[in-house]
């Protein structure tokens, strides 16, 4: 190299360098390509420059010193397709002589191209063979380089940008998701932040249910549909997420040992756990779709949602117990009142045959005084019943009715009273035992106890269509007249002498407790019917 030769490479570096310096100061894509093509033309002294990128039609021109912007190149093969394809700067001397080369213009005779990172390729033409040496090339593989590290640069930016954009929009919602009331509510949102905010077309949220996952949220573009189970022949890489708390990304499904995908397409994925909900789901049908950062902020969207559902969950139990404490305080209200009320009485005459007994020593006084006693017994029994809050309906079986209706006779005092059940043998409800036996007991009961004797008592099937929707227990006494029948249930109320009124209102307590329906009735042979609807 001659001392001029040298002298004009260090001056061309030094232009390079000050452009670098223009190059790094950018602000968007389009400004470092057209940079890019001004320092090729002035600075390294290029003739006709262009930046290509990809297009679907070939590749368009999106800088050039000659190109109208934005028009398209179709080429299939030459020197262009190949810088592309493999990444690797080349000079043509002669591109007449160049057997695979497809000059745009037949008066281009050399060229060098260089590619710009993965994504463009610069290429500078002449009219004139070997206007381009070594130096050249590397010059320009300089310039790409520069233009390289500022698109890096440019793009670090706008991911910056975009994650703090992104990050602060799922801060918004995560703010309304921490004030959302109801588990739909929380479910839209986790929705809406997934499409929206995190940008994932594909997702759901997987609820563990009895064992198995149940899909409670999912997008338009999902192939679960809420309701149905994604992994019903097995367990799957979800369950692994689940049971460890730990999430898990897969560039490539296919790849990722013991995955189940819910579809052929899906390549990566995202599992994230959701406390002790479920997990959530996000897939893409491309590979590598997905980065750390990307799981960094579903991660935050899914502990705030098992925040958000843990936080529901407690609300929801405390209103639950705060309601079974109203009915508690209900319940020992009434029996608060009754205490004072209604056992004064049989007490008082407690009392008063006491003093009677102690002077006369009358065997009908202590007979009095008994029966005081034992009906102070009853309504007491009957008034902590009411008021027991620890009812273990959780534990029903499959009761059959015809027997225990039997059973429950033996414990009713009938003298001249006779007992028929046509009930099938068979016919079984599901029932807590022993709060079923009281229901038969006190309907029994209150037949035997409002009606003169002989009177007979029927238990039979309510029919429905073919089938039994419940049982009844009629009897043939006198039965009650209409405009009293709604009054029967009420605390308190009897038409008996001595009667404490309690009976039938546990018997509608404990049947409403089943979830069943009780009614009044006239029976066919003109006495009471209590007809209870069981709902099987």
């Amino acid at each position: 190299m001659s001392e001029g030769d040298s002298e004009n490479l260090v001056g061309r570096l030094r232009e390079l360098h000050h452009a670098a310096t223009d190059l790094m100061a950018a602000t968007d894509v389009e400004s470092v390509y057209a940079t890019a093509v001004e320092t090729a033309n002035s600075v390294l002294g290029f003739d006709f420059c262009t930046v290509f990128v990809p297009h679907d039609e070939g590749y368009e021109a999106v800088a050039s010193s000659h190109f109208p912007v934005g028009s398209v190149v179709a080429i299939e093969d030459g020197v262009l397709p190949r810088t592309f394809a493999r990444g690797e700067s080349s000079i043509a001397h002669d591109l007449r002589r160049e057997p695979d080369a497809s000059p745009t213009n037949e008066e281009y005779r050399s060229g060098v191209s260089v590619p710009i990172g993965d994504g463009a390729v610069l290429q500078a033409v002449s009219r004139t063979p070997g206007t381009y040496d070594q130096t050249d090339l590397e010059l320009a593989e300089l310039l790409a380089l520069h233009a390289e590290a500022a698109l890096d640069s440019i793009r670090s930016r706008e991911t910056i940008t975009e994650r703090t954009r992104r990050l602060a929009r799922l801060h918004d919602i995560t703010t309304e998701i921490s004030a959302c009331g109801t588990q739909d509510e929380l479910f839209d949102l986790m929705r809406e932040a997934s499409e929206g905010v995190l940008g994932f077309d594909w997702c759901s949220l997987y609820v563990m249910e009895d064992g198995r996952f149940v899909a409670v949220m999912t997008s338009d573009a999902s192939p679960v549909a809420v309701g149905e189970y994604p992994f019903p022949d097995g367990r799957g890489k979800a369950h692994e997420v689940f049971e460890t708390g730990e999430s898990i990304r897969a560039d490539d499904v296919t790849a990722l040992p013991g995955a189940r995908p819910t579809a052929d397409r899906m390549r990566a994925a995202m599992t994230i756990p959701v406390g002790d909900l479920g997990v959530f789901n996000a897939a893409h049908e491309s590979p590598g779709t997905f980065d750390d950062h990307d799981l960094e902020l579903a991660e935050i969207l899914a502990n705030s949602v098992a925040e958000a559902h843990a936080r529901i969950e407690a609300e929801n139990q405390l209103r639950d117990r705060t309601r079974d404490l109203e009915r508690q305080n209900a319940r020992l209200d009434r029996f608060a009142s009754t205490v004072s009320h209604d056992i004064r009485n049989p007490l008082n005459v407690a009392m008063g045959f006491t003093e009677l007994a102690a002077e006369s020593g009358d065997p009908e006084a202590f007979e009095r005084i008994r029966a005081a006693h034992d009906r102070i017994e009853t309504m007491i029994e009957e008034l902590l019943l009411l008021t027991r809050d620890d009812r273990p309906l959780e534990r029903v079986s499959a009761v059959p009715v015809a027997a225990h209706v039997r059973e429950a006779w033996t414990r009713v005092e009938s003298p001249d009273a006779t007992l028929t059940v046509t009930l099938p043998e068979e016919y079984t409800v599901r029932a807590h035992p022993g709060l079923l036996s009281h229901v038969l007991e006190n309907l029994l009961q209150n037949a035997i106890a409002h009606n003169e004797p002989p009177i007979t008592v029927t238990v039979e099937p309510i029919e429905d269509g073919g089938g039994i929707a419940g049982f009844a227990v009629a009897d043939d006494g006198d039965g009650i007249p209409p405009d009293l029948r709604d009054e029967v249930f009420k605390h308190g109320y009897s038409t008996e002498t001595g009667g404490t009124g309690y009976g039938l209102a546990i018997v509608e307590e404990f049947v409403e407790a089943h979830g069943w329906e009780i009614s009044v009735a006239e029976s066919p042979t003109g006495g009471v019917s209590f007809e209870v609807t069981v709902d099987r």
